[in-house]
């Protein structure tokens, strides 16, 4: 059989300094967060200035062969594709759906009969079930809906505290 566990502690004010470090750990990781966000900001920005130019470029390239394509469209009447040593370039047909009022056309899709064409994300509302009562929530044990019930501990740090006292003491 597994002992179990105690813990070291063996006061509240042992617990009182506890948390006091583990306040202090708490502002230390986020100071650490934020000098590697502001790290990876400049390193970011540091690339993404080369990233731009080289993308400027290729969309101006892009843009050059496609006037090109549009100009000569006429080679494309037989073959779709024309095959070339360093790719190809093809005119595909394509078709899009654009929606200008989506409550519109989901009430003509209903009124049509054609409710195969909506979409209808389902899901079950846990917060609104949490507000029932048990007696309330019995019935649908059937539909395999229960309540988990437990404790839990909550550990909450006054840094604003600690961060003050910090610095007096600094």
């Amino acid at each position: 059989m597994a002992k179990k566990k105690e813990s070291t502690l063996t006061s509240w004010e042992d617990v009182n300094l506890q948390l006091k470090k583990l306040a202090d750990l708490e502002i230390q990781k986020r100071t650490l967060e934020n000098q590697e966000t502001e790290e990876t900001n400049k390193i970011k920005e540091r690339f993404m200035q080369q990233t731009n130019a080289v993308v400027d470029e290729i969309n101006a390239i892009e843009k050059n062969i496609t006037l090109f394509a549009e100009q000569n469209r006429s080679e494309f009447t037989k073959k779709r594709t024309k095959k070339l040593t360093f790719g190809s370039i093809s005119f595909r047909s394509t078709r899009k759906i654009s929606v200008k009022n989506a409550a519109a056309a989901i009430a003509s899709l209903k009124q049509m009969n054609m409710d195969e064409y909506i979409r209808a994300t389902e899901s079950v509302d846990k917060e609104a079930l949490l507000a029932l009562n048990d007696n309330e929530l019995a019935p649908l044990s059937k539909a395999g809906i229960s309540v988990k019930r437990g404790d839990e501990i909550t550990i909450k740090l006054d840094i604003v505290q600690i961060a003050s006292n910090n610095q007096t003491v600094a």
